[in-house]
């Protein structure tokens, strides 16, 4: 209706400006408002501004309009003269983020207590990519998503899945050196007034070159349907199960892959040729989606193959986590995911060597990689795989673990009424010439 409403009466200010006088006729919202305006262009906002008393806007709709007008001399100006006008500290943030004056948004940060200075690190290898969407809710919302660089060339993009909120995805990503920008851009949504709600997730991306041959991808499939209702457990901070919508757009996995190895459909076992055997979990995830919801995409799993070979996304997604604007709890999750990844590399690489090659450190790992497959024990199964993925940092994930075992247990539930069917056994497609040398 809004737009319709432009359309039909583009170019004549006059009208233009009587609908907004007159906009509660049309049930105009705050965000209608500035999505109105902003339709309208640049030179037209401006004006707007110049007697915001005439259209009786509010401090919310005159904060977002002084930052879509993209004029940093506006912006800074508005921003001088803030005392005359009662803004919150979020209306006021979205305009000193706007203005894209770093020391600027670092002094309102600092002074609002919003810097996080215990900086956790990534401790993955210099040479794994990895991709992150941040997904979160809130009134400012809008004009984040119209912002062109939120910093170092982290972009918005809108979300379907999302009310009132936007998505911000990081550019390629390596290692530690990049856990500051991590950082920065959460405490900038956090000063935004910016929240992760049930309807957001906390997508991370690996990069699937990595793994390098089909056995790393046969250890990642052990590794995942061996331990997939633990990882549901560990992916979320302590005392925060999976959020509501996770069986729609994250769901559970490995009963599918077990079904398919099962049922003949796909043979894993045995295919040595990488592309196939990468198009073989596509496959599998393809089949999964014509017997699950008819809305379900393909690619809407806990861990989501769909990318692999993917020219312009080459990844692995991991897409269980809730979402979260907490850079510390994205920065585990992108150990732990990665974690995942490297091992299954690692233990491609050892099970090359003859018993004799092998050194203690090595033979540990393939007993910790063996016992997560053959253990009925779930302890058993987390304590290795924590040990192989995070390593001394496991207490921080086991504190996890029991903290949302116990949540879970509390209301009664299991994690398969909330994910799905999990496979009870998982698979093992390890049992070829490499394992057993």
């Amino acid at each position: 209706m809004i737009i319709a409403l432009i359309e039909k009466n583009l170019g004549n200010q006059e009208i233009i400006l009587k609908i907004l006088q007159e906009r509660e006729k049309y049930n105009f919202t705050e965000i209608n408002i500035i999505e109105f305006l902003h339709i309208l262009g640049q030179e037209d906002i401006k004006k707007i501004l110049q007697d915001t008393q005439k259209y009786h806007i509010s401090n919310y709709v005159i904060a977002n309009l002084v930052s879509l007008t993209k004029d940093e001399e506006i912006i800074k100006n508005w921003i001088n003269n803030k005392d005359l006008y009662d803004f919150t500290d979020e209306e006021l943030f979205i305009m000193i983020f706007s203005s894209k004056d770093e020391q600027l948004i670092e002094n309102y940060i600092e002074q609002h207590n919003i810097s996080i200075l215990d900086i956790k690190p990534i401790t993955l290898p210099d040479n794994m990519t990895i991709g992150i969407e941040i997904e979160s809710e809130g009134k400012n919302s809008y004009t984040i998503l119209h912002m062109q660089d939120i910093y170092n060339d982290w972009k918005s993009k809108d979300d379907v899945s999302l009310d009132k909120g936007v998505e911000v995805t990081s550019p390629i990503l390596y290692g530690n050196k990049s856990t500051k920008d991590i950082y920065k851009v959460c405490e900038r949504l956090i000063a935004s007034g910016q929240i992760s709600t049930k309807n957001c997730g906390g997508h991370i991306h690996i990069g699937a070159d990595y793994l390098t041959t089909t056995q790393s991808y046969k250890n990642l499939i052990d590794l995942w349907t061996n331990t997939e209702k633990i990882m549901y457990l560990i992916s979320n901070k302590s005392g925060e199960l999976p959020r509501e919508k996770v069986n729609l757009y994250a769901p559970a996995i490995s009963n599918n892959i077990k079904k398919a190895i099962t049922d003949g459909n796909i043979n894993l076992e045995t295919e040595e040729d990488l592309e196939k055997f990468t198009r073989n979990l596509q496959e599998i995830q393809a089949e999964g989606k014509k017997s699950s919801c008819k809305f379900l995409r393909k690619n809407y799993y806990g861990i989501n193959f769909n990318n692999i070979n993917n020219i312009t996304k080459n990844t692995i997604e991991f897409r269980l986590a809730n979402g979260t604007v907490d850079p510390e709890v994205i920065v585990k999750n992108i150990n732990l995911f990665g974690g995942i990844i490297k091992t299954a590399q690692d233990i491609y690489i050892i099970q090359t060597l003859d018993e004799v090659n092998r050194t203690e450190e090595q033979k540990e790992k393939l007993k910790l990689f063996n016992s997560i497959i053959n253990s009925d024990d779930e302890l058993v199964k987390l304590d290795a795989l924590l040990s192989l993925t995070v390593g001394e940092d496991k207490e921080y994930y086991f504190d996890r673990y029991n903290t949302n075992l116990r949540l879970l247990n509390e209301k009664g539930k299991s994690m398969e009424h909330i994910v799905g069917e999990i496979s009870n056994t998982g698979t093992n497609l390890s049992s070829n010439y490499f394992y057993e040398r």
